[in-house]
């Protein structure tokens, strides 16, 4: 989680308040400007109240446009993160499910080597069991048993 907050691209954010910082600090020097001009006497009076609302205007807007970029930012980190903690959380899935896989591979490699076993005791018993005389019994049962222990 902190690895994906550290990689979150903050440029197009940072160029935003950049473009907005430059404007209000354009509109502030002009207003200085204004306001020298205005005292030198050259314009009347009354134009510095048009200038200082106008700039106050733009201060405002330079504020709004602020917050919203912050909220902004805030919303799409939130979702960043809330993505992160589901791609973690599936992480621990799969790998919970890798487990489950590997224990089922497990107990059907041990019911193969069982089936396998009750394969080769039930030829064994047919062997017996299929020795026609009295005497053929011992030898059947004797090689069925070899056979079993290989």
């Amino acid at each position: 989680m902190v690895t994906a907050i550290r990689e979150f691209n903050t440029a197009g954010f940072e160029q935003k308040r950049s473009r907005l910082q430059q404007s209000l600090l354009l509109v502030i020097m002009t207003l200085v400007a204004a306001m020298m001009f205005m005292a030198r006497g050259a314009v009347e009076v009354y134009w510095i109240d048009v200038v200082a609302a106008l700039c106050l205007m733009v201060c405002l807007y330079v504020l709004m446009k602020e917050r919203a970029l912050k909220h902004r930012e805030a919303l799409l980190l939130d979702k960043l993160i809330r993505k992160e903690r589901a791609f973690e959380h599936l992480g621990r899935e799969l790998l919970h499910g890798r487990f489950e896989l590997e224990e089922n591979k497990e107990k059907a490699e041990e019911m193969e080597a069982r089936l396998k076993e009750s394969a080769m005791i039930y030829r064994a018993i047919n062997r017996v069991n299929s020795a026609s005389h009295h005497e053929e019994v011992p030898r059947a049962a004797l090689s069925a048993a070899l056979e079993l222990v290989g």
